[in-house]
């Protein structure tokens, strides 16, 4: 997935990953946050929402 992220920024304005907040330990989504900068894509934290 990370490697496609990376290669789809050469082809797609605006590569934003996603990660799901229920239950994640906060450093999780903060090594998320450095990992997607490092791609430099974006990286939005979603809310889970119980359907």
């Amino acid at each position: 997935m990370l490697d496609f992220a990376k290669e789809a920024k050469a082809y797609v304005p605006h590569v934003v990953l996603t990660v799901v907040d229920k239950g994640t330990d906060p450093a999780v989504i903060e090594e998320s946050r450095r990992i997607a900068q490092s791609l430099g894509v974006k990286l939005r934290v979603r809310a889970y929402i119980d359907s």
